[in-house]
């Protein structure tokens, strides 16, 4: 079963931050070579605090393929506390488009290689476009807690 039509990961640089280590974090949290696959992440570059830069990266994936191997692979880096934790704020995690958000540590990935999930803005924003159909909010919700309870 689909469960997601579109997957967006985002992750913010600050310029004391390396940005080979968040290219390496994204590449991490994937089942597969983004190179292979012939997927590449965007960088966008905009003046933050103190005109310090500030570098965006953006992954989009949108095969069906990417996107069931990707939920795949997350669920399998979730402990149960994460899991826990995402089914108990699951109402507040679903917007009005039917999209599920997920926040992960930052310093957690990139230095451990730890699936935390957080409420911190340091952080690696995934927002997951559910296929529900018909595309209702209760659907969207049994969706994500089919698979938080594989």
């Amino acid at each position: 079963m689909k469960l997601a039509n579109r997957i967006e990961i985002t992750v913010f640089s600050y310029h004391d931050e390396r940005s080979d280590m968040i290219s390496e974090g994204i590449a991490g949290l994937l089942p597969f070579n983004l190179e292979d696959e012939k997927l590449a992440v965007q960088t966008s570059t905009a003046g933050g605090f103190n005109e310090k830069p500030i570098t965006t990266f953006k992954l989009v994936l949108i095969k069906g393929a990417h996107t069931s191997k990707f939920l795949k692979h997350i669920l399998g880096l979730l402990d149960s506390h994460g899991k826990k934790t995402l089914l108990s704020q699951l109402d507040s995690r679903i917007d009005e488009d039917l999209n599920f958000y997920l926040r992960i540590g930052k310093d957690e990935w990139l230095q451990d290689r730890k699936l935390a999930i957080t409420d911190s803005g340091k952080c690696f924003h995934i927002k997951v476009s559910m296929a529900a159909f018909p595309r209702k909010r209760e659907n969207a919700i049994k969706l994500i807690s089919g698979w938080l309870n594989q």
